[in-house]
């Protein structure tokens, strides 16, 4: 009988310990459970917040691209109004298209400045070479009309219709080009990091 009382006594801490431990984990269960639901949403709403910055950063850059578009056509039509003036027998004749040249480039300079001025940042460099090629374009074309008027058609022709000239517009080509393939990386990268935070919100979602 002494034994057995021994024997339960020591049965008994050890019954109580057991399932005090079990509760503990148990109450650890619940908890983490618990807090499941609170960590999804965390995750999810640091994922919509990637989501929207990167979506912000897509927008920059494709409004950066229309620009560009906008700009290449606004110096397409700059060149065309300037052979207009090569092609003409005197002031008169070329008149018309130095009124649409003159027009032309100053859209071409405030397009420039507004662009510029919600270009991406990581791509000030190409855009500062740009707008000074620009800037030099605007110039050169602006004493091709002053040619054309003050002295004539044949001076503009000969200051405009040479190498310098199209060294000036080959430059402007490959500060064009450069920054377009820039934006469209930008794009491509931009598009990717979205395709992964849509992934990471139904990951969020689903927790």
């Amino acid at each position: 009988m002494a034994n057995l009382g021994l024997e339960m006594n020591f049965r008994l801490p050890t019954v109580w310990l057991a399932g005090y431990t079990l509760r503990a984990r148990l109450y650890s269960i619940i908890v983490f459970l618990g807090l499941l639901p609170v960590l999804g949403v965390f995750l999810a709403l640091a994922a919509f917040e990637n989501a929207r910055t990167d979506h912000g950063a897509l927008d920059r850059a494709a409004r950066g691209t229309i620009h560009l578009e906008h700009i290449n056509g606004l110096v397409y039509a700059t060149v065309m109004e300037s052979r207009g003036i090569y092609m003409s027998a005197d002031w008169k004749s070329a008149e018309p298209f130095a009124q649409k040249l003159t027009v032309g480039l100053a859209e071409l300079q405030e397009t420039a400045q507004r662009w510029k001025a919600i270009s991406i940042a990581g791509q000030r460099a190409n855009v500062n070479e740009l707008s000074r090629r620009i800037d030099q374009f605007v110039r050169f074309r602006t004493e091709l009309v002053r040619l054309g008027k003050d002295e004539s058609t044949a001076a503009a022709r000969a200051f405009g219709d040479n190498d310098a000239n199209r060294t000036v517009r080959s430059a402007l080509n490959d500060s064009l080009n450069a920054l377009a393939r820039a934006y469209e990386e930008e794009i491509g990268q931009a598009r990717a990091q979205i395709e992964a935070n849509d992934r990471y919100v139904l990951i969020a979602l689903f927790v």
